[in-house]
């Protein structure tokens, strides 16, 4: 056998050397090997965090808008306002509502829309004073205002049916919609 050997050595013909490839356990051994390798690699290379960190975001609304602008700052989120009319009878910067809601889980540097109240509108009560009560009454509701209690007075005859009196009086600002007194001219 060994003159064979000798014999196919020698004619030239080289023997192709054959892999063996590991199998069983072995195989899942090498294989966790080299990805635990990988992963190690990768996390002592990579240039941020493996998992990105996430905060919640949180409840702001009812708050005044820089208050509620610092807390999401000391959150590292950023903010921006729109402004919106009162639901009810807030007042000017409190935070009616915010997007996303609170308790979303939310990367840093996220941008949180705030909602914020202009206030309720104001209105400024029109001089209506020698006015007709139906013309006084168009006036006031035009000015944003609605007409309330409407009394009367024995007045001089030329002025029947005249506004002579206005609870608030002209130039008073309220909040619109607010209701206003009239007080009209009758005869005796």
């Amino acid at each position: 056998m060994e003159q064979t050997a000798h014999s196919v050595h020698d004619s030239g013909v080289t023997a192709k050397p054959k892999v063996v490839l590991p199998t069983g356990r072995t195989a899942l051994l090498l294989l966790g090997f080299f990805a635990l390798s990988f992963g190690a690699a990768w996390v002592i290379m990579s240039p941020g965090p493996l998992f990105e960190r996430r905060d919640d975001v949180p409840q702001v609304v009812g708050l005044l808008v820089g208050d509620a602008s610092e807390r999401l700052r000391s959150r590292r989120l950023r903010t921006t306002t729109r402004d919106e009319p009162a639901i009810g009878s807030e007042r000017a910067g409190v935070v009616l509502r915010q997007d996303p809601m609170s308790g979303t889980a939310v990367p840093p540097g996220f941008t949180v829309q705030l909602y914020v109240s202009t206030g309720r509108s104001l209105a400024t009560m029109p001089d209506v004073i020698g006015f007709p009560l139906t013309l006084a009454r168009q006036v006031v509701t035009a000015a944003g205002l609605r007409v309330g209690a409407v009394d009367s007075v024995v007045g001089l005859p030329n002025a029947a049916g005249l506004i002579l009196v206005t609870r608030p009086g002209a130039g008073t600002t309220r909040t619109a919609g607010d209701k206003v007194d009239l007080i009209v001219s009758r005869l005796p």
